[in-house]
């Protein structure tokens, strides 16, 4: 297995570096011998982050892009479930992703909810908004 980092899966996004792009879609094109790329859930939410901030993308798209990596063959991604679960949250929420995708995560360790400050992910089951 081979990790990838954010750079390396925006470019199959984002077309603007060519000679990067070609070098990515090599390194898929030419992994007979690997075991899948493994995707850190750090990566997912840079991914996410960077498709809002950066390249200013609406959440839908966003949601669809972590979809169609999500349920890609050659990706192995840890907590795979709870980022499924998250994408389908952030479509339809208010939070970032990254919220979403922590606070999935920790439901499935154990937690029986994920205190935070912020108002907006506040509004989600998985949360307790914590007053000041």
């Amino acid at each position: 297995m081979i990790g990838v980092d954010t750079n390396i899966v925006l470019r199959l996004f984002d077309r603007g570096e060519p000679a990067q792009t070609a070098a990515a879609e090599r390194l898929f094109a030419d992994a007979t011998n690997v075991d899948g790329f493994l995707l850190n859930p750090i990566v997912l939410v840079e991914l996410a982050w960077t498709l809002d901030r950066t390249y200013k993308l609406d959440r839908e798209t966003i949601a669809d892009h972590l979809d169609r990596i999500l349920q890609a063959s050659e990706f192995v991604v840890p907590f795979v479930d709870e980022a499924v679960a998250a994408a389908s949250r952030y479509r339809a929420g208010p939070a970032d992703f990254a919220d979403y995708f922590f606070a999935e995560i920790n439901h499935a360790l154990g937690c029986s909810t994920t205190v935070t400050f912020d108002r907006a992910a506040g509004k989600d089951e998985r949360f307790t908004l914590l007053t000041v």
